[in-house]
């Protein structure tokens, strides 16, 4: 359960981080692609453990934690299978590298 608290937390920043790069107007291809790997695993993580927490309950049609399962995994198909996105986001880390001599700015540091 502390495990799925922290990674609802880090989820969140992440959110957050998009959010105010998206309102003031900043590139925000990058994050969304780790956003899109990170938060659908994360989540298919969270509602499996909550459903093995459950027990046969979880599988269960007497809560909605069995059809949660069933449409989280098509979310990790939107908009491209994760590997695509993963692709993509080390290439930008090596063009950011080259680019600058660091990868902060395709990682989220360039707010910092």
């Amino acid at each position: 359960l502390a495990e799925c608290a922290s990674q609802l937390y880090i989820a969140r920043l992440m959110l957050l981080h998009i959010a105010y790069k998206a309102e003031h107007k900043m590139d925000i291809r990058q994050e969304n692609g780790i956003a899109k790997v990170f938060l659908a695993n994360m989540v298919h993580k969270v509602v499996d453990t909550a459903i093995q927490l459950h027990g046969a309950l979880g599988y269960s049609q007497d809560t909605p934690l069995a059809a949660w399962y069933t449409r989280i995994r098509s979310q990790r198909l939107v908009d491209g299978p994760d590997e695509v996105h993963k692709w993509t986001t080390g290439r930008n880390l090596i063009k950011a590298f080259k680019a600058t001599g660091t990868t902060a700015g395709a990682c989220g540091g360039d707010l910092l």
